[in-house]
């Protein structure tokens, strides 16, 4: 018999802060690409992204290598970087600097 291990499917939501409605399709666009890029790097993969105005829901698969807290902490530091360098406006929306 062949086992063969699939991985565990997370489901992650993320909300903007002070749930400002700032996902816009600029902002969303940036958020598919970056999830897309970690699967080489980190492997973990994006399975469904769903986006509403102030928040994000994400099915992701990963090999048991990270936990859960270090999943979405990469998820959140790598996205936050990349929104910010490539919609530098959101940091004024979000504190005026």
């Amino acid at each position: 018999m062949v086992s063969q291990y699939i991985g565990v499917l997370l489901s992650i939501q993320l909300t903007v802060k002070y749930r400002k409605a700032l996902l816009n399709v600029k902002v969303q666009e940036v958020i598919v690409e970056t999830l897309k890029g970690l699967k080489e790097r980190y492997a973990i993969e994006p399975s469904t992204i769903g986006f509403n105005q102030n928040h994000i829901r994400i099915l992701c698969k990963d090999l048991p290598k990270y936990s859960g807290g270090q999943i979405l902490s990469t998820i959140k530091s790598i996205t936050g970087q990349q929104i910010f360098e490539l919609v530098p406006e959101i940091k004024q929306q979000l504190w005026g600097g």
